[in-house]
Protein backbone atom coordinates (compact mmCIF):
# COMPACT_ATOMS: atom_id res chain seq x y z
CA UNK A 1 0.00 0.00 0.00
CA UNK A 2 2.54 2.66 1.19
CA UNK A 3 4.96 1.50 -2.56
CA UNK A 4 1.53 2.71 -4.21
CA UNK A 5 0.52 5.64 -2.19
CA UNK A 6 4.27 6.70 -3.01
CA UNK A 7 3.93 5.84 -7.09
CA UNK A 8 0.62 7.53 -6.95
CA UNK A 9 2.26 10.45 -5.71
CA UNK A 10 5.44 10.82 -8.03
CA UNK A 11 2.88 10.32 -11.19
CA UNK A 12 1.12 13.57 -9.42
CA UNK A 13 4.17 15.18 -9.40
CA UNK A 14 5.22 14.49 -12.73
CA UNK A 15 1.72 15.47 -14.09
CA UNK A 16 2.43 18.60 -12.19
CA UNK A 17 5.59 19.19 -13.67
CA UNK A 18 4.68 18.67 -17.12
CA UNK A 19 1.85 21.73 -16.47
CA UNK A 20 4.13 23.70 -15.40
CA UNK A 21 6.40 23.13 -18.33
CA UNK A 22 3.69 23.28 -20.63
CA UNK A 23 2.70 26.78 -19.35
CA UNK A 24 6.17 27.71 -19.67
CA UNK A 25 6.13 26.88 -23.64
CA UNK A 26 2.90 28.89 -24.26
CA UNK A 27 4.08 32.06 -22.06
CA UNK A 28 7.19 31.78 -24.70
CA UNK A 29 4.90 31.94 -27.38
CA UNK A 30 2.40 34.99 -25.90
CA UNK A 31 4.61 37.86 -27.23
CA UNK A 32 6.98 36.10 -30.60
CA UNK A 33 7.08 39.75 -31.78
CA UNK A 34 8.78 41.33 -29.19
CA UNK A 35 10.80 38.07 -28.14
CA UNK A 36 12.06 37.97 -31.50
CA UNK A 37 13.09 41.88 -31.34
CA UNK A 38 14.76 40.80 -28.10
CA UNK A 39 16.50 38.03 -29.56
CA UNK A 40 17.96 40.01 -32.42
CA UNK A 41 18.82 42.70 -30.42
CA UNK A 42 20.65 40.64 -27.73
CA UNK A 43 21.91 38.55 -30.62
CA UNK A 44 23.42 41.89 -32.19
CA UNK A 45 24.80 43.02 -28.66
CA UNK A 46 26.58 39.66 -28.44
CA UNK A 47 28.30 40.27 -31.82
CA UNK A 48 29.53 43.33 -31.35
CA UNK A 49 30.99 42.51 -27.58
CA UNK A 50 32.82 39.46 -29.33
CA UNK A 51 33.91 41.65 -31.84
CA UNK A 52 35.65 43.93 -29.22
CA UNK A 53 38.60 41.23 -28.24
CA UNK A 54 39.49 41.02 -31.83
CA UNK A 55 39.61 45.13 -32.43
CA UNK A 56 41.40 45.75 -29.11
CA UNK A 57 43.70 42.96 -30.38
CA UNK A 58 44.39 44.48 -33.49
CA UNK A 59 44.36 47.99 -32.51
CA UNK A 60 47.64 46.88 -30.24
CA UNK A 61 48.85 44.80 -32.97
CA UNK A 62 49.28 47.81 -35.05
CA UNK A 63 50.30 49.76 -32.44
CA UNK A 64 53.25 47.49 -31.53
CA UNK A 65 54.19 46.69 -35.37
CA UNK A 66 53.39 49.86 -37.57
CA UNK A 67 53.17 53.18 -35.21
CA UNK A 68 49.86 53.52 -36.10
CA UNK A 69 46.25 54.00 -34.88
CA UNK A 70 44.08 52.10 -37.76
CA UNK A 71 40.83 50.84 -36.53
CA UNK A 72 39.56 52.95 -34.00
CA UNK A 73 36.87 54.66 -36.13
CA UNK A 74 35.93 50.93 -36.60
CA UNK A 75 36.02 50.13 -32.74
CA UNK A 76 33.77 53.47 -32.05
CA UNK A 77 31.23 52.46 -34.37
CA UNK A 78 31.35 49.08 -33.06
CA UNK A 79 30.39 51.00 -29.52
CA UNK A 80 27.61 52.50 -30.89
CA UNK A 81 25.64 49.80 -32.46
CA UNK A 82 26.19 48.05 -29.21
CA UNK A 83 24.51 50.82 -26.75
CA UNK A 84 22.05 51.09 -29.78
CA UNK A 85 21.26 47.28 -29.48
CA UNK A 86 21.45 47.18 -25.26
CA UNK A 87 18.75 50.06 -25.48
CA UNK A 88 16.50 47.86 -27.66
CA UNK A 89 16.85 44.59 -26.84
CA UNK A 90 16.21 46.38 -22.56
CA UNK A 91 12.71 47.58 -24.12
CA UNK A 92 11.46 44.80 -25.85
CA UNK A 93 12.76 42.27 -23.13
CA UNK A 94 10.14 44.71 -20.91
CA UNK A 95 7.39 44.52 -23.27
CA UNK A 96 7.62 40.96 -23.23
CA UNK A 97 7.64 40.30 -19.70
CA UNK A 98 5.00 43.12 -19.43
CA UNK A 99 2.51 41.45 -22.05
CA UNK A 100 3.20 38.01 -20.72
CA UNK A 101 2.29 38.75 -17.38
CA UNK A 102 -1.17 40.58 -18.36
CA UNK A 103 -1.91 37.55 -20.21
CA UNK A 104 -1.04 35.18 -17.53
CA UNK A 105 -3.11 37.37 -14.97
CA UNK A 106 -5.88 37.55 -17.32
CA UNK A 107 -5.77 33.60 -17.55
CA UNK A 108 -5.54 33.20 -13.56
CA UNK A 109 -8.66 35.96 -13.22
CA UNK A 110 -10.93 34.39 -15.78
CA UNK A 111 -10.17 30.79 -14.17
CA UNK A 112 -10.90 32.18 -10.47
CA UNK A 113 -14.37 33.92 -11.68
CA UNK A 114 -14.94 30.94 -13.53
CA UNK A 115 -14.65 28.61 -10.35
CA UNK A 116 -16.37 31.25 -8.15
CA UNK A 117 -16.38 30.13 -4.86
CA UNK A 118 -15.03 26.78 -5.24
CA UNK A 119 -11.69 28.84 -5.66
CA UNK A 120 -11.45 29.16 -1.85
CA UNK A 121 -11.77 25.89 -1.02
CA UNK A 122 -7.91 25.32 -2.52
CA UNK A 123 -6.58 28.64 -1.61
CA UNK A 124 -7.26 31.21 0.75
CA UNK A 125 -7.32 34.92 -0.49
CA UNK A 126 -3.92 35.95 0.37
CA UNK A 127 -2.68 32.78 -1.14
CA UNK A 128 -4.31 33.55 -4.45
CA UNK A 129 -3.30 37.21 -4.43
CA UNK A 130 0.75 36.34 -4.05
CA UNK A 131 0.24 33.72 -6.72
CA UNK A 132 -1.55 36.39 -9.25
CA UNK A 133 1.28 38.84 -8.38
CA UNK A 134 4.67 37.15 -7.77
CA UNK A 135 4.13 33.98 -9.26
CA UNK A 136 2.99 35.32 -12.46
CA UNK A 137 5.94 37.75 -12.62
CA UNK A 138 8.57 34.75 -12.32
CA UNK A 139 6.98 33.10 -15.27
CA UNK A 140 7.04 36.02 -17.22
CA UNK A 141 10.22 36.36 -16.96
CA UNK A 142 11.03 32.98 -17.94
CA UNK A 143 10.88 33.79 -21.31
CA UNK A 144 13.18 36.17 -21.87
CA UNK A 145 16.06 33.82 -19.39
CA UNK A 146 15.49 31.19 -22.32
CA UNK A 147 16.13 33.76 -25.05
CA UNK A 148 19.42 34.99 -22.80
CA UNK A 149 20.58 31.48 -22.01
CA UNK A 150 20.62 30.48 -25.53
CA UNK A 151 22.11 33.76 -26.74
CA UNK A 152 24.75 33.22 -23.82
CA UNK A 153 25.12 29.50 -24.51
CA UNK A 154 26.08 30.18 -28.50
CA UNK A 155 28.06 34.18 -27.30
CA UNK A 156 30.47 30.46 -25.45
CA UNK A 157 30.52 28.54 -28.29
CA UNK A 158 31.93 31.64 -30.59
CA UNK A 159 34.83 32.02 -27.83
CA UNK A 160 35.72 28.56 -27.86
CA UNK A 161 36.08 28.77 -31.82
CA UNK A 162 37.30 31.88 -31.89
CA UNK A 163 40.18 30.56 -29.33
CA UNK A 164 40.61 27.65 -30.79
CA UNK A 165 42.11 29.15 -33.97
CA UNK A 166 44.17 31.53 -31.86
CA UNK A 167 45.66 28.71 -29.93
CA UNK A 168 43.80 25.02 -29.42
CA UNK A 169 44.66 24.80 -25.78
CA UNK A 170 43.02 27.51 -24.56
CA UNK A 171 39.66 26.53 -26.33
CA UNK A 172 39.94 23.29 -24.28
CA UNK A 173 40.30 25.15 -20.92
CA UNK A 174 37.53 27.73 -21.74
CA UNK A 175 35.07 24.66 -22.80
CA UNK A 176 35.99 22.85 -19.97
CA UNK A 177 35.36 24.65 -17.68
CA UNK A 178 32.59 25.63 -19.13
CA UNK A 179 30.68 22.47 -19.32
CA UNK A 180 31.79 21.79 -15.56
CA UNK A 181 30.39 24.68 -14.23
CA UNK A 182 27.43 24.67 -16.22
CA UNK A 183 26.76 20.80 -15.28
CA UNK A 184 27.55 21.63 -11.58
CA UNK A 185 25.40 24.71 -11.28
CA UNK A 186 22.59 22.98 -12.24
CA UNK A 187 22.61 19.54 -10.37
CA UNK A 188 22.58 22.26 -7.10
CA UNK A 189 19.98 24.39 -8.06
CA UNK A 190 17.79 21.37 -9.09
CA UNK A 191 18.32 20.15 -5.92
CA UNK A 192 16.78 22.91 -4.38
CA UNK A 193 13.69 23.19 -6.30
CA UNK A 194 11.85 21.71 -3.00
CA UNK A 195 13.40 24.17 -1.07
CA UNK A 196 11.94 26.92 -3.39
CA UNK A 197 8.41 24.99 -3.33
CA UNK A 198 8.11 25.29 0.20
CA UNK A 199 9.43 28.76 0.86
CA UNK A 200 6.67 29.90 -1.95
CA UNK A 201 3.91 27.91 0.19
CA UNK A 202 5.33 29.42 3.60
CA UNK A 203 5.08 32.72 2.70
CA UNK A 204 1.62 32.50 1.05
CA UNK A 205 0.50 31.55 4.23
CA UNK A 206 1.41 34.25 5.68
CA UNK A 207 0.03 36.30 3.23
CA UNK A 208 -3.49 34.15 3.74
CA UNK A 209 -2.97 34.74 7.75
CA UNK A 210 -2.84 38.37 7.47
CA UNK A 211 -4.95 39.07 4.70
CA UNK A 212 -7.84 37.03 7.40
CA UNK A 213 -6.65 39.45 10.00
CA UNK A 214 -7.02 42.55 7.96
CA UNK A 215 -10.82 41.08 7.29
CA UNK A 216 -11.18 40.56 10.67
CA UNK A 217 -9.98 43.68 12.46
CA UNK A 218 -12.81 44.75 13.39
CA UNK A 219 -13.62 41.60 15.38
CA UNK A 220 -9.95 41.34 16.61
CA UNK A 221 -10.13 44.91 18.37
CA UNK A 222 -13.58 44.64 19.75
CA UNK A 223 -12.58 41.12 21.32
CA UNK A 224 -8.86 42.14 22.57
CA UNK A 225 -6.77 39.86 20.55
CA UNK A 226 -4.96 41.81 18.84
CA UNK A 227 -1.54 40.09 19.97
CA UNK A 228 -2.22 37.01 19.78
CA UNK A 229 -3.40 37.59 16.42
CA UNK A 230 0.02 38.79 15.89
CA UNK A 231 1.68 35.66 16.77
CA UNK A 232 -0.62 33.90 14.71
CA UNK A 233 0.18 35.97 11.37
CA UNK A 234 3.87 36.17 12.33
CA UNK A 235 3.77 31.94 13.86
CA UNK A 236 5.27 31.23 10.13
CA UNK A 237 8.41 33.22 10.20
CA UNK A 238 11.03 31.08 11.70
CA UNK A 239 10.11 28.42 9.03
CA UNK A 240 10.22 30.76 5.96
CA UNK A 241 13.56 31.93 7.79
CA UNK A 242 14.69 28.53 7.49
CA UNK A 243 13.48 27.60 4.14
CA UNK A 244 14.61 31.05 2.62
CA UNK A 245 18.20 30.84 4.14
CA UNK A 246 18.12 27.27 2.56
CA UNK A 247 17.18 28.66 -0.89
CA UNK A 248 19.98 31.71 -0.56
CA UNK A 249 22.41 29.03 0.57
CA UNK A 250 21.78 26.88 -2.56
CA UNK A 251 22.16 29.59 -5.24
CA UNK A 252 25.53 31.32 -3.16
CA UNK A 253 26.68 27.76 -3.49
CA UNK A 254 25.95 27.80 -7.30
CA UNK A 255 27.40 31.55 -7.71
CA UNK A 256 30.36 30.31 -6.16
CA UNK A 257 30.94 27.60 -7.95
CA UNK A 258 30.83 29.22 -11.27
CA UNK A 259 32.86 31.86 -10.47
CA UNK A 260 35.62 29.95 -8.74
CA UNK A 261 35.71 28.13 -12.41
CA UNK A 262 35.80 30.65 -14.22
CA UNK A 263 38.78 32.36 -12.34
CA UNK A 264 40.72 29.11 -12.20
CA UNK A 265 39.75 29.10 -16.34
CA UNK A 266 40.85 32.85 -16.55
CA UNK A 267 44.38 32.43 -14.78
CA UNK A 268 44.88 29.44 -16.61
CA UNK A 269 44.22 30.76 -20.09
CA UNK A 270 45.95 33.54 -19.37
CA UNK A 271 49.03 31.28 -17.71
CA UNK A 272 49.45 29.32 -21.11
CA UNK A 273 48.86 32.57 -23.41
CA UNK A 274 51.75 34.33 -22.00
CA UNK A 275 54.00 30.96 -22.14
CA UNK A 276 53.10 30.62 -25.65
CA UNK A 277 53.94 34.17 -26.20
CA UNK A 278 56.74 33.82 -24.56
CA UNK A 279 57.79 31.05 -26.54
CA UNK A 280 56.95 32.86 -29.72
CA UNK A 281 54.47 30.33 -30.77
CA UNK A 282 52.04 33.51 -30.71
CA UNK A 283 52.51 37.25 -31.19
CA UNK A 284 52.02 39.86 -28.75
CA UNK A 285 48.41 40.95 -29.92
CA UNK A 286 47.03 37.69 -29.20
CA UNK A 287 47.68 37.88 -25.53
CA UNK A 288 45.61 41.21 -25.58
CA UNK A 289 43.37 39.15 -27.74
CA UNK A 290 42.60 36.18 -25.61
CA UNK A 291 42.67 38.91 -22.66
CA UNK A 292 39.21 40.11 -24.33
CA UNK A 293 37.38 36.81 -25.09
CA UNK A 294 38.05 36.05 -21.71
CA UNK A 295 36.74 39.37 -20.36
CA UNK A 296 33.90 38.73 -22.71
CA UNK A 297 33.11 35.01 -21.88
CA UNK A 298 33.77 35.22 -17.98
CA UNK A 299 30.29 36.90 -17.63
CA UNK A 300 29.02 34.01 -19.83
CA UNK A 301 29.83 31.68 -16.93
CA UNK A 302 27.19 34.06 -14.76
CA UNK A 303 24.55 32.48 -17.01
CA UNK A 304 25.89 28.96 -15.66
CA UNK A 305 24.96 30.60 -12.22
CA UNK A 306 21.47 31.65 -13.24
CA UNK A 307 20.40 27.96 -13.51
CA UNK A 308 19.91 28.75 -9.63
CA UNK A 309 16.91 30.86 -11.29
CA UNK A 310 15.09 27.53 -12.76
CA UNK A 311 13.60 26.27 -9.54
CA UNK A 312 12.59 29.65 -8.45
CA UNK A 313 10.67 30.44 -12.13
CA UNK A 314 9.73 26.18 -11.99
CA UNK A 315 8.18 26.24 -8.39
CA UNK A 316 6.49 29.68 -9.93
CA UNK A 317 5.13 28.01 -12.73
CA UNK A 318 3.72 25.26 -10.49
CA UNK A 319 2.01 27.27 -8.67
CA UNK A 320 0.54 29.25 -11.61
CA UNK A 321 -0.72 25.71 -13.02
CA UNK A 322 -2.11 24.85 -10.23
CA UNK A 323 -4.66 27.30 -10.10
CA UNK A 324 -5.44 27.01 -13.84
CA UNK A 325 -5.69 23.52 -13.54
CA UNK A 326 -9.12 21.65 -13.13
CA UNK A 327 -10.13 21.94 -9.54
CA UNK A 328 -12.66 18.88 -9.60
CA UNK A 329 -13.68 16.57 -12.34
CA UNK A 330 -17.19 17.36 -13.31
CA UNK A 331 -20.16 14.52 -12.85
CA UNK A 332 -19.73 12.08 -15.43
CA UNK A 333 -22.65 12.33 -18.00
CA UNK A 334 -24.38 9.45 -17.46
CA UNK A 335 -24.85 10.92 -13.93
CA UNK A 336 -26.18 13.97 -15.49
CA UNK A 337 -28.20 12.26 -17.72
CA UNK A 338 -29.88 10.14 -15.57
CA UNK A 339 -30.73 13.18 -13.56
CA UNK A 340 -32.83 14.17 -16.53
CA UNK A 341 -36.06 15.33 -15.10
CA UNK A 342 -37.44 18.55 -14.41
CA UNK A 343 -36.39 20.54 -11.79
CA UNK A 344 -33.30 20.70 -8.99
CA UNK A 345 -32.10 17.17 -8.92
CA UNK A 346 -28.81 16.84 -5.85
CA UNK A 347 -27.54 13.49 -5.76
CA UNK A 348 -25.14 12.06 -3.53
CA UNK A 349 -23.19 15.67 -3.15
CA UNK A 350 -20.07 15.91 -0.67
CA UNK A 351 -17.99 18.67 -0.31
CA UNK A 352 -15.19 19.46 1.38
CA UNK A 353 -13.56 22.43 3.13
CA UNK A 354 -9.89 21.63 3.23
CA UNK A 355 -9.89 18.33 5.35
CA UNK A 356 -13.43 19.25 6.80
CA UNK A 357 -16.59 17.31 5.40
CA UNK A 358 -19.18 20.14 5.23
CA UNK A 359 -21.84 17.81 3.14
CA UNK A 360 -21.92 13.94 2.86
CA UNK A 361 -23.85 12.21 0.87
CA UNK A 362 -26.46 14.83 -0.14
CA UNK A 363 -29.76 13.95 -2.46
CA UNK A 364 -32.62 16.33 -2.73
CA UNK A 365 -35.33 17.01 -5.34
CA UNK A 366 -36.65 20.47 -5.59
CA UNK A 367 -39.88 20.63 -7.92
CA UNK A 368 -40.43 23.57 -10.18
CA UNK A 369 -41.78 26.63 -8.86
CA UNK A 370 -41.13 24.96 -5.01
CA UNK A 371 -39.75 26.63 -1.69
CA UNK A 372 -37.79 24.59 0.25
CA UNK A 373 -35.85 26.32 3.53
CA UNK A 374 -32.86 25.12 4.52
CA UNK A 375 -32.63 24.86 8.59
CA UNK A 376 -29.40 23.96 10.87
CA UNK A 377 -27.42 25.20 13.48
CA UNK A 378 -24.36 27.31 12.81
CA UNK A 379 -21.80 25.03 10.65
CA UNK A 380 -24.14 22.54 9.43
CA UNK A 381 -23.78 23.64 5.64
CA UNK A 382 -26.94 25.43 4.83
CA UNK A 383 -24.86 28.01 3.16
CA UNK A 384 -22.67 24.94 1.20
CA UNK A 385 -25.54 23.52 0.33
CA UNK A 386 -27.11 26.78 -1.60
CA UNK A 387 -23.78 27.54 -2.68
CA UNK A 388 -23.61 24.39 -4.48
CA UNK A 389 -27.60 23.70 -5.87
CA UNK A 390 -26.77 27.27 -7.34
CA UNK A 391 -24.38 26.26 -9.14
CA UNK A 392 -21.14 28.88 -6.98
CA UNK A 393 -19.80 25.55 -5.86
CA UNK A 394 -18.44 22.06 -7.39
CA UNK A 395 -18.58 19.28 -4.96
CA UNK A 396 -16.10 16.61 -4.53
CA UNK A 397 -18.52 13.68 -5.86
CA UNK A 398 -21.91 13.51 -6.77
CA UNK A 399 -24.39 15.73 -9.35
CA UNK A 400 -26.41 18.98 -8.86
CA UNK A 401 -28.70 19.08 -12.29
CA UNK A 402 -31.02 21.43 -13.36
CA UNK A 403 -33.76 20.05 -15.89
CA UNK A 404 -31.16 17.47 -16.35
CA UNK A 405 -28.32 19.72 -16.96
CA UNK A 406 -25.21 20.59 -14.82
CA UNK A 407 -25.95 23.43 -13.09
CA UNK A 408 -22.99 26.21 -13.10
CA UNK A 409 -22.42 29.98 -12.24
CA UNK A 410 -25.43 32.10 -13.73
CA UNK A 411 -28.20 29.42 -13.55
CA UNK A 412 -28.76 30.47 -9.76
CA UNK A 413 -29.82 34.08 -8.50
CA UNK A 414 -28.70 35.09 -5.01
CA UNK A 415 -29.87 37.87 -2.66
CA UNK A 416 -27.93 37.59 0.33
CA UNK A 417 -27.85 38.77 3.86
CA UNK A 418 -25.27 41.61 3.33
CA UNK A 419 -25.32 42.27 -0.66
CA UNK A 420 -22.62 44.17 -2.10
CA UNK A 421 -23.70 46.46 -4.64
CA UNK A 422 -21.27 46.57 -7.92
CA UNK A 423 -21.64 49.39 -10.60
CA UNK A 424 -21.44 52.99 -10.74
CA UNK A 425 -25.36 54.09 -10.21
CA UNK A 426 -28.37 52.16 -8.49
CA UNK A 427 -29.43 51.08 -12.40
CA UNK A 428 -25.58 49.74 -13.09
CA UNK A 429 -26.05 47.94 -9.61
CA UNK A 430 -29.33 46.32 -10.03
CA UNK A 431 -28.99 45.36 -13.63
CA UNK A 432 -25.38 43.82 -12.86
CA UNK A 433 -25.01 40.63 -14.74
CA UNK A 434 -27.55 42.00 -17.04
CA UNK A 435 -26.65 45.23 -18.20
CA UNK A 436 -28.92 45.55 -21.16
CA UNK A 437 -31.72 45.10 -18.92
CA UNK A 438 -34.70 47.81 -19.96
CA UNK A 439 -35.05 50.04 -17.15
CA UNK A 440 -39.05 49.46 -17.19
CA UNK A 441 -38.01 45.50 -16.02
CA UNK A 442 -35.54 47.36 -13.11
CA UNK A 443 -38.22 48.95 -11.95
CA UNK A 444 -40.62 46.42 -11.83
CA UNK A 445 -38.06 44.48 -9.85
CA UNK A 446 -37.57 47.05 -7.67
CA UNK A 447 -41.19 47.47 -6.59
CA UNK A 448 -41.84 43.93 -5.92
CA UNK A 449 -38.92 44.42 -3.60
CA UNK A 450 -40.25 47.77 -2.08
CA UNK A 451 -37.03 49.58 -2.99
CA UNK A 452 -39.26 51.88 -5.91
CA UNK A 453 -40.36 54.43 -3.24
CA UNK A 454 -36.74 55.24 -1.83
CA UNK A 455 -35.14 55.28 -5.00
CA UNK A 456 -37.39 57.45 -6.79
CA UNK A 457 -37.23 60.06 -3.91
CA UNK A 458 -33.20 60.09 -4.67
CA UNK A 459 -32.34 63.26 -6.83
CA UNK A 460 -31.32 61.49 -10.33
CA UNK A 461 -33.59 57.95 -9.42
CA UNK A 462 -31.89 55.29 -10.50
CA UNK A 463 -29.31 57.20 -11.89
CA UNK A 464 -28.10 58.08 -8.92
CA UNK A 465 -24.03 57.40 -8.21
CA UNK A 466 -23.54 54.94 -5.30
CA UNK A 467 -21.06 56.84 -3.95
CA UNK A 468 -23.81 59.44 -2.90
CA UNK A 469 -26.18 57.50 -1.56
CA UNK A 470 -26.42 56.30 2.22
CA UNK A 471 -28.37 53.28 2.34
CA UNK A 472 -29.37 51.60 5.49
CA UNK A 473 -29.31 47.84 5.85
CA UNK A 474 -33.08 46.94 5.06
CA UNK A 475 -32.61 49.53 2.00
CA UNK A 476 -29.49 47.70 0.71
CA UNK A 477 -31.05 43.72 1.21
CA UNK A 478 -34.15 45.31 -1.08
CA UNK A 479 -31.89 46.38 -3.61
CA UNK A 480 -29.93 43.17 -3.15
CA UNK A 481 -33.15 41.47 -3.91
CA UNK A 482 -34.49 43.59 -6.70
CA UNK A 483 -31.09 42.64 -8.31
CA UNK A 484 -31.93 39.14 -7.94
CA UNK A 485 -35.16 38.91 -9.36
CA UNK A 486 -33.51 41.23 -12.76
CA UNK A 487 -31.52 38.11 -13.34
CA UNK A 488 -34.57 36.05 -14.15
CA UNK A 489 -33.12 32.79 -12.92
CA UNK A 490 -34.94 29.53 -12.54
CA UNK A 491 -33.57 29.17 -8.96
CA UNK A 492 -33.48 31.81 -6.74
CA UNK A 493 -31.43 31.69 -3.43
CA UNK A 494 -32.24 33.79 -0.45
CA UNK A 495 -29.63 33.59 2.24
CA UNK A 496 -31.50 35.44 4.94
CA UNK A 497 -32.14 38.16 2.81
CA UNK A 498 -34.94 39.98 5.17
CA UNK A 499 -33.10 39.81 8.17
CA UNK A 500 -32.60 43.74 8.40
CA UNK A 501 -36.12 44.49 7.65
CA UNK A 502 -39.41 45.63 9.62
CA UNK A 503 -41.54 43.28 10.53
CA UNK A 504 -44.50 44.88 8.28
CA UNK A 505 -41.95 45.21 5.73
CA UNK A 506 -40.56 41.85 5.59
CA UNK A 507 -44.22 40.42 5.22
CA UNK A 508 -45.10 42.78 2.40
CA UNK A 509 -41.74 41.78 1.04
CA UNK A 510 -41.86 38.24 1.44
CA UNK A 511 -45.46 38.37 -0.26
CA UNK A 512 -44.99 40.05 -3.01
CA UNK A 513 -42.12 37.26 -3.42
CA UNK A 514 -44.05 34.70 -3.22
CA UNK A 515 -45.91 36.00 -5.80
CA UNK A 516 -43.24 37.13 -8.63
CA UNK A 517 -40.97 33.43 -7.98
CA UNK A 518 -44.33 31.40 -7.63
CA UNK A 519 -43.55 29.93 -11.24
CA UNK A 520 -39.34 29.23 -9.75
CA UNK A 521 -37.41 26.74 -7.10
CA UNK A 522 -36.43 28.88 -4.12
CA UNK A 523 -34.14 28.08 -1.43
CA UNK A 524 -34.34 29.78 1.77
CA UNK A 525 -31.15 29.69 4.18
CA UNK A 526 -34.06 30.04 7.43
CA UNK A 527 -32.85 31.62 10.13
CA UNK A 528 -36.15 32.33 11.66
CA UNK A 529 -39.16 30.21 12.30
CA UNK A 530 -41.63 32.55 9.91
CA UNK A 531 -39.35 31.87 6.43
CA UNK A 532 -39.02 28.05 7.10
CA UNK A 533 -43.18 27.87 7.46
CA UNK A 534 -43.70 30.02 4.18
CA UNK A 535 -41.83 27.19 2.47
CA UNK A 536 -43.39 24.16 1.31
CA UNK A 537 -40.67 21.64 2.77
CA UNK A 538 -37.86 22.28 5.30
CA UNK A 539 -34.43 20.54 4.68
CA UNK A 540 -33.25 20.14 8.46
CA UNK A 541 -29.56 19.93 8.24
CA UNK A 542 -26.55 18.52 10.66
CA UNK A 543 -23.49 17.69 10.53
CA UNK A 544 -23.28 18.24 6.91
CA UNK A 545 -26.34 15.50 6.34
CA UNK A 546 -30.14 15.94 5.89
CA UNK A 547 -31.69 14.70 8.84
CA UNK A 548 -35.28 15.24 7.98
CA UNK A 549 -37.39 16.86 5.44
CA UNK A 550 -40.61 17.49 5.97
CA UNK A 551 -42.74 20.57 6.40
CA UNK A 552 -42.32 23.42 8.91
CA UNK A 553 -45.42 22.50 11.21
CA UNK A 554 -44.40 18.88 11.14
CA UNK A 555 -40.98 19.28 12.32
CA UNK A 556 -42.02 22.36 14.89
CA UNK A 557 -42.92 19.81 17.75
CA UNK A 558 -39.49 18.38 18.11
CA UNK A 559 -37.73 20.47 20.97
CA UNK A 560 -34.07 20.07 18.90
CA UNK A 561 -35.63 21.72 15.87
CA UNK A 562 -36.94 24.74 17.89
CA UNK A 563 -33.78 24.60 19.45
CA UNK A 564 -31.87 26.20 16.35
CA UNK A 565 -34.68 28.98 16.19
CA UNK A 566 -33.52 30.32 20.03
CA UNK A 567 -37.34 29.79 20.89
CA UNK A 568 -37.09 26.23 22.59
CA UNK A 569 -36.44 28.13 26.25
CA UNK A 570 -39.60 30.50 25.52
CA UNK A 571 -41.91 27.90 25.25
CA UNK A 572 -40.78 25.80 27.87
CA UNK A 573 -41.44 28.40 30.28
CA UNK A 574 -44.81 29.29 29.05
CA UNK A 575 -45.64 25.37 28.69
CA UNK A 576 -44.28 25.59 32.81
CA UNK A 577 -46.80 28.91 33.41
CA UNK A 578 -49.50 26.42 32.35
Amino acid sequence: MKDTALRERESERRQERAAAWALLRKSVLVCPGWNVTAALASCLVTLTVLALPYLLGKLVQDVMEHGRVGSWGLLLTVLVVNTGATMIASYARNRSVGETARWLRGRVVDRVLDEGLAIHERFAVGDLTARLIGSTMDVARASYDAIATAIAAIGSLYIAVALLLLYWPLAVIFLCALVLSSVVVRGISMGSLQGYQDYQATLSGVAGRLTDALLGARTIWANGTRDREIARVLDPLEQLGVTGRQNWVAMGRAGRVAFAVAGAAEVAVLAVAGAAVAAGRLESGALVTASGYLAVGIPFFSEAAGFAAIPQILASALRVAEILSPAVPRPADAEAAAAAEPGLVLTDVSVRRGDTPALTGVSLRVPPGRAFALVGAPGSGKTTLALVAGGLLQPVSGSVCLGGVRVGPGDAAFAFERPGLVGTTIRDALAYGRPDTPLARIEQAAGTAYASHFVEQLTDGYETPLLDVRLSGGEVQRLGIARALVQDARVVVLDDALSSLDAATEVDVSRELGAALSGRIRLLIARRPMIAAAADQVVWLENGKVRALAPHRQLWPDPEYRAMFGVAEVLASKEGAE
